[in-house]
Formats: structure tokens, C-alpha cells, sequence
């Protein structure tokens, strides 16, 4: 099942979001880098991830299978935790372990690196819990099950906090453990203050730690103020917020998996895959959970279901207030939408329980079986469809990186690539600026960040970047800081299936612009042609084609997980040609246009022909130029603008118009293209 959901897609997935810090990080600035950078909000959890990543290094793949692995043990152990306190339920034990390893909330499995290192913390929390309760059934290794059950609940409360509120559940488990000893209640209560002791003393350590030493943090559980508690909010939305929380991370995440898939993304092939996937999965789900409930019947020695059923309720409740109280706490807010469904995760434990028990009362076993069934499948169905996106999401950063080393092959210290409604969806500004400095500037160094990739519309709106000549930017991230001014920015665009566009204000002046209201950009998101965001055009005036350098001693190095390189089709030569055309090179932009149109290469984006023209028109190749234009003018009128520019442009520029004949012909075709007058 874990391999189903999650892995299908294993062998073809990248890196993503924080991801690509993770992995860029201990290449350039080793362990006191990744200190460094954990030291903001888990301090102890950089020796975890330096262990991890010195042996899996930068290879996406073995992220993958590192994840994999970790979301199957948790699910497993979790498994084990429930067989150990309820050896009779086997059905249950094993549909909410199911229902845990698919969690429809949570969406970033494919993020790795991050989240495989907290799969492994839930892991040890889970093991902790199953050998508190082996200690209680055994005399001979009572004490040093204990010790090891205290010691790999460390992991969960002093390397991240997403887990520490499931502490509330432990003492539930024991306290229902110690039911079967049979002991009157005075010794029970003697022997759970006993069993239970230590982790209180961790449990008071690590909040004195997380709330008074660890203060400064930037995330997690922090001290509220008797000010901040009253203008915070009334008891009334305090409530209503709690309710929302619950609501989003059971209903809403479940109901998301009656998303299917549509042809036209799947593909033929893939569609029938899926179907068959899903389709053997249901029949084996209802065929092992009837096995299951008849081992359950013959081996069955609980005198109570619904005894059974009202613990079963009672820790999925517990599980998900204890899961509630960290973020409740530090104010974040939980969505099921990217990046935000991260915050979901410690919610899967709760949230499964209460859907097995709930599902219990359903009273006939095959319809309940069924419907199990159909929760699973179609949460599997769904897994499958985000590692799908995060596939496809990873190979369009994948070829804008390449497109990238293409058109830049080098890039002056301090550059900074600005751009704007970019296609990723997995990937940040900040997150791509590791990439950016791991190809322009590779090899484990230290000292100030060299080039930084930003957003315009997240900069602008924080304030720390400001459209206006000479102004600093500076942005800290954490193991390093970068600086620079806004004299030395590139402003990029990038439309898919269109070529990505170093924005030179030379030639791009023209270029079609988004309205400034949202409404009405959203009308004309579908032009087959490159169209800008406003804030973009804004911004292009500072684009500095100086911090290119066309010919680095070291030219740009794609990382090996890049590999293969893309083939060589119409966006490769055209960010070449784009190259020469920005060196005033005309004849090799030229040749360029030879080669691609001989072979024959088409673009995607007609305004991607625009160079090519005016290359031609450059070398007196007027005919080349002028059913280019022709060409272009009857297939997308609305470029006609542009290419209005183009002619114009060649119309000022003397050593073209020296020559009457040329003079001539740059009329006759701004005459055609009807751009007198306008």
C-alpha cells in the first residue's frame, strides 16, 4: 500500500520546497552550516539530518526511498502500538493503520527530505508507546523496556515539536495497560504513578525548555502573553477555531479524495494502470478484513465491543486535541492547500482512529468492509494524483534550470533573478535560490550568498524590495546572508509550454502586459503567446543584461540529478540564439534560425520567432523577414503590436536606414503590418 500511494512515481521525482535547502546545504557548508540553520527552531535536529544526509547525500531517489520507508514504519509501528493494547482487533488495528498511511491531508510526501525525518521521529514516539506496554506484561525486562521506551520518546519532544502534544495519549494507553493486571485500585494507581513518573520529569523538561529556554525560536510552542491571551480572542472564537481545525483535518481532508483524475492529465495508459491499481486493492481490502474479523471471532476473548469501540473513540479524540495544542499555541494556521497542509500531519493518528471506530457501527461487516474499502482506494487513487503533480511540477523546474544554464552560462556575483506567477507549484523564490547558487557557483565554500532568487510579488508586498535604481537588498538565510542592490537584477518570465524569456528591455518593450486587475488578468491567462505580469513589466526597465556573462571560465553545471540533459529542441536554440541576439551577434542568431528551421523546430510561443526576424532583417535577408512576419501576423494577430516594435526599432536605428533600399523595406513592412497611425 505504502509503495502504491507513494512510490509509483519514486525513480522520476526531484527535489521540492525546503527540499532543495536541505540538499544544497551540507554540500556548501557541511554540519556548522546545517547548526547553524536548525538553530532558529530545532536546534537538535541538525545531527539528525547530517547523519541522514551524509549517507544518502544529494540523490533524489534515495530521499525517496528514505520517505518511503519512513511512512511505512510509522504506519507499521503504529500498527504494533495497536496490537499490543488491543490483541483481538486485528480488523481495526489494521484499517486504521491503512487509514494513517494514507491521510488524504497531508500532501508532501514527496517532499522527502523534510518530512522523512519526521516520519521517523513519529516512528520512535510509536515505538516508545509499544514498549511502555511490553514493559507492563513483562517481569523479567520490565525496567529496561521502560528505559528504552523513555529514551526514544527523546526524539519526539527535543528534535521537533510537531509530535508533543501525542504525549497526552500515553498515559490513557497505560492506564488502560494496566486494566488487564488485574489489581485492585490502589495498586493500580501505584503502579501507573510508577510507569508513568519518568515521563512526566521529560515531559516538564521539554516544556521549560521549548518555553522559556528555547524562546527565540521561530516556530513552534512559545510563551503567551496575559496580553496577548486577552486581546487574542474571546472564548466564543476560540472555540470556532477549534472547531474549523477539527473540521479541515477530518471531513474537509477525506473529502478530497473524491477528486479523480482526468484523462487528458493521465494519459491513457496511466488511467488504465490506475484503475486496475485501485480495482485489485478494493477486493484485497474486503477479502483480508473478512479474514481478519473470522481469526477475530474464533481467537476473540474481549467481553465488551463496544467497550472496545469507546476507548477507540476516546484516543482518537485525545490524539487530535493533543495534536490541536501546538498550533493552537503558535497561532499557525492549518489549510489543506500547499504549503500550508504540512501542519496536518500530526493530525493523521486522531483522525484515523476516529474513522475506524466510527466505521464500526456500520452493522453489516461486508458493507462496512466495502466502504473501508472505498476510503482507501480512493484515498490511495488520491496520493497517487499528488505524486503525479509533484512529478510534473519537478520536471518543469527541472527544464527551466536547464533553460537557465542555456541562456545564462554564467552570472556575475550579486545577481539577483527576479520574476513573477511562475508555474511551479512545489517551489518558493527561496527555494530555488539553492538550485540557482548550487549551478552558478558549486563546491563546498563559505562566505556571503551570491546570487538570490526572488519573487516580485511577495518582495514588494514585504517591503524589502523596492522598483527604484540603486536601492540594497539584502535577505538573511540563516547560514549566510546575501547583498546586493536592485542595479544588478534579471527579470525573468516563464509561460510553459513556452520558452523561459530573459526579459531585456532592449527588445521586450512591447511585450504583452496582464492588467493590473486580477480580474481581468484571469480572462486572458489562456493567450497562446508570452503575456507579462504587470508588477513584471514594472520591474524590466531593471533588468541588467551586464550580469550575464556569455563566456564564463566556469560555465553554469547543471547537478547530476538534472541529467539527462533535455534534448535539444526548439527552447535550447532558442535561448541560444537569444544569447547572441542580446552580444548584437545578428549572423549567429541568424544561423541559429537556419539550423532550427531546417530541421524543422516549432515554437510554442509565435512571438518566440520575433529575434529570428529581426536577424534576418539585419542581414538584408528581407524575404526571410518578411514571411516570418507574414507568417506570425495572419496566425496571432494580437502580436502584431510587438512586431510593430520590432520594425520600428529597426526603422531608428541609422545603420539600417543608411541604405534607402533597407529604408524601404522597413516601410513596406510597417505598412503591412498596419502599425502607422497606432
Amino acid at each position: 500500500m505504502t509503495f502504491l500511494a507513494y512510490g509509483l512515481f519514486a525513480l522520476q521525482q526531484g527535489f521540492h520546497w525546503d527540499d532543495w535547502g536541505f540538499a544544497w546545504m551540507p554540500v556548501t557548508y557541511g554540519l556548522p552550516g546545517l547548526v547553524k540553520y536548525y538553530s532558529y527552531d530545532r536546534p537538535f535536529l541538525a545531527y539528525f539530518v547530517y547523519l541522514t544526509t551524509s549517507l544518502l547525500g544529494p540523490h533524489p531517489f534515495a530521499w525517496q526511498i528514505f520517505g518511503l520507508l519512513a511512512r511505512w514504519a510509522s504506519a507499521v509501528t503504529l500498527w504494533w502500538v495497536i496490537r499490543i493494547t488491543l490483541p483481538n482487533c486485528r480488523r481495526l488495528a489494521f484499517w486504521t493503520s491503512a487509514f494513517f498511511l494514507l491521510y488524504p491531508g497531508f500532501r508532501q510526501q514527496t517532499i522527502a527530505n523534510a518530512y522523512g525525518h519526521y516520519l521517523w521521529i513519529e516512528t520512535c514516539f510509536f515505538i516508545s508507546l509499544a514498549l511502555m506496554m511490553k514493559a507492563v506484561e513483562s517481569n523479567r525486562y520490565r525496567w529496561p523496556l521502560i528505559l528504552a521506551s523513555f529514551i526514544l520518546t527523546l526524539p519526539n519532544l527535543f528534535l521537533t515539536e510537531y509530535f508533543a502534544g501525542f504525549e497526552i495519549v500515553r498515559p490513557f494507553l497505560l492506564w488502560f495497560a494496566l486494566r488487564k493486571e488485574n489489581l485492585n485500585t490502589l495498586q493500580h494507581i501505584k503502579r501507573f504513578a510508577l510507569y508513568y513518573l519518568p515521563f512526566v520529569f521529560i515531559f516538564a523538561a521539554f516544556l521549560y525548555w521549548r518555553f522559556f529556554v528555547a524562546r527565540s525560536l521561530r516556530y513552534g510552542i512559545d510563551v503567551i502573553s496575559p496580553t496577548e491571551v486577552a486581546s487574542m480572542t474571546t472564548l466564543s472564537e476560540l472555540i470556532a477555531t477549534i472547531l474549523d481545525q477539527w473540521l479541515t483535518v477530518s471531513i474537509n481532508a477525506w473529502l478530497q479524495i473524491f477528486q479523480l483524475p482526468s484523462l487528458q492529465d493521465f494519459g491513457m495508459r496511466l488511467m488504465l494502470l490506475h484503475s486496475l491499481i485501485l480495482i485489485a486493492v478494493l477486493e484485497s481490502w474486503v477479502y483480508f478484513s473478512k479474514q481478519l474479523t473470522h481469526s477475530e471471532e474464533i481467537n476473540s476473548h474481549v467481553n465488551s465491543r463496544l467497550l472496545i469501540l469507546r476507548l477507540w473513540l476516546i484516543v482518537g479524540f485525545i490524539a487530535v486535541l493533543g495534536a490541536q495544542i501546538p498550533f493552537l499555541l503558535s497561532h499557525l494556521t492549518i489549510k489543506l492547500q500547499f504549503p500550508y497542509d504540512r501542519f496536518t500531519l500530526p493530525f493523521a493518528l486522531g483522525v484515523s482512529l476516529l474513522l475506524a471506530g466510527v466505521l464500526e457501527f456500520i452493522p453489516n461487516l461486508t458493507r462496512r468492509s466495502l466502504i473501508a474499502g472505498l476510503l482507501a482506494v480512493l484515498a490511495i487513487g488520491f496520493q497517487i494524483q499528488t505524486s503525479f503533480s509533484f512529478r510534473a511540477d519537478w520536471n518543469l523546474v527541472r527544464y527551466y534550470l536547464w533553460q537557465l544554464s542555456w541562456r545564462m552560462p554564467g552570472l556575475q556575483p550579486g545577481t539577483v533573478l527576479l520574476s513573477s506567477d511562475m508555474p511551479f507549484q512545489f517551489s518558493s523564490d527561496n527555494s530555488l535560490t539553492a538550485p540557482i547558487n548550487w549551478m552558478y557557483n558549486p563546491g563546498s565554500h563559505s562566505g556571503p550568498l551570491q546570487y538570490l532568487n526572488w519573487d516580485l510579488d511577495v518582495r514588494t508586498k514585504t517591503g524589502q524590495l523596492t522598483l527604484v535604481s540603486g536601492e540594497p537588498i539584502r535577505s538573511d538565510f540563516r547560514v549566510t546572508n546575501f547583498a546586493s542592490t536592485t542595479d544588478h537584477m534579471i527579470v525573468i518570465a516563464y509561460r510553459p509550454p513556452g520558452c523561459v524569456r530573459v526579459l531585456n528591455p532592449q527588445y521586450d518593450e512591447d511585450i504583452w502586459v496582464a492588467p493590473k486587475s486580477v480580474t481581468d488578468a484571469s480572462k486572458i491567462t489562456t493567450l497562446p503567446i508570452l503575456d507579462i505580469p504587470y508588477l513584471t513589466a514594472q520591474a524590466m526597465p531593471l533588468s541588467n543584461m551586464g550580469q550575464i556573462i556569455p563566456d564564463p571560465a566556469q560555465p553554469a553545471q547543471p547537478m547530476d540529478f538534472l541529467y539527462p540533459e533535455p534534448s535539444h529542441s526548439w527552447c535550447f536554440y532558442f535561448e541560444k540564439a537569444d544569447l547572441e541576439r542580446q552580444l548584437g551577434d545578428w549572423r549567429a542568431v541568424a544561423k541559429i534560425g537556419d539550423q532550427v528551421f531546417a530541421i524543422p523546430y516549432y515554437a510554442d510561443d509565435l512571438s518566440e520567432y520575433l529575434l529570428f526576424i529581426e536577424a534576418y532583417a539585419r542581414l538584408g535577408r528581407w524575404k526571410d523577414a518578411h514571411d516570418l512576419t507574414s507568417k506570425i501576423s495572419a496566425s496571432m494577430p494580437l502580436l502584431n503590436p510587438e512586431l510593430c516594435s520590432l520594425w520600428r526599432r529597426l526603422q531608428k536605428d541609422s545603420s539600417m536606414v543608411a541604405d534607402q533600399a533597407a529604408s524601404d523595406r522597413i516601410l513596406n513592412e510597417l505598412s503591412n503590418a498596419q502599425c502607422f497611425g497606432k
